[in-house]
């Protein structure tokens, strides 16, 4: 059985849970991610396969479109497991002072890249969608909890433009330092 729009519930901007049963992840539902994603604030949107917030594990499909910004943070109470099902991105890692540390460039498997990552509790860390979309299928371990995401200290105004496009620009010369 393909996705169905009808046999899914919005339970915030752009975040959808399953009714099904068995919830199946297929091109109608990223598809479906996609439009819905477009028109959003964050540009993004999400599919949880687990029932509810309070499930043990969680399983979501996210698209998200280049224009989207991630901003950087951290879990220090649960890992994360990142697999990409479309397009390219950069996974960047960061240390307690917000220098970047490391970074991953996550691709599909048909072009031979890094297509998933475990990651520990603790790192912050975003992406950096280098593609007009990149889905990903993330997983980690519930219960989902408010408090459960830290933004770090040395984040710079990320809605300020300018502040915004620095903060970018020096991300970016980090990643060609790292690369070479």
């Amino acid at each position: 059985m393909n996705f169905n729009p009808e046999n899914v519930r919005e339970v915030s901007p752009c975040v959808y849970y399953s009714d099904e049963l068995i919830p199946q992840f297929d091109i109608e539902c990223v598809n479906f991610l996609k439009r819905e994603a477009k028109s959003a604030t964050n540009r993004r949107a999400r599919l949880c396969a687990h029932p509810s917030p309070d499930s043990d594990h969680h399983t979501m499909l996210i698209a998200v479109s280049k224009d989207s910004l991630v901003p950087p943070h951290r879990h220090n109470n649960k890992v994360e497991t990142m697999t990409v099902i479309e397009g390219q991105a950069d996974a960047l890692f960061f240390s307690e002072s917000g220098t970047v540390s490391n970074y991953i460039r996550m691709t599909t498997p048909q072009l031979g890249g890094t297509f998933s990552y475990y990651m520990p509790t603790g790192i912050y860390h975003t992406i950096f969608p280098r593609s007009p979309w990149y889905v990903f299928i993330e997983t980690t371990r519930g219960p989902f909890e408010d408090g459960g995401l830290e933004l770090p200290g040395w984040l710079p105004n990320l809605s300020d433009p300018e502040t915004h496009s620095i903060w970018r620009e020096n991300c970016e010369a980090a990643i060609i330092k790292l690369s070479k």
